[in-house]
């Protein structure tokens, strides 16, 4: 829990360190279930991934993106995650 709430703070914004707190939760949550911090880096990775792609966020990194870029965007994440999830419980047999 020490780490979720560091994980949070570290956002230096209210919103963002209430909602890295319960993300940094389930984080620690899937090292805990799996002893590895692969299956945390990985999640991480595909948000932060899609957080930056989406035109809404991260100051628009990607301007103009036609919703039909939008949605492949967004499938693709979800086949990452899904992907990802799906190895860790073979892998784990604990999700």
């Amino acid at each position: 829990m020490i780490s979720a709430l560091i994980f949070g703070g570290i956002h230096l914004n209210p919103v963002q360190m209430v909602f890295g707190a319960l993300y940094g939760l389930l984080l620690g949550w899937l090292v805990w279930r799996t002893d590895s911090l692969l299956p945390s880096i990985v999640v991480h990775v595909a948000n932060n991934t899609t957080v930056m792609l989406m035109p809404a966020s991260a100051e628009k990194v990607i301007v103009n993106m036609s919703l039909i870029t939008e949605v492949l965007l967004a499938g693709v994440s979800l086949i990452v995650l899904f992907t990802a999830l799906r190895w860790f419980n073979l892998r784990y047999k604990y999700i």
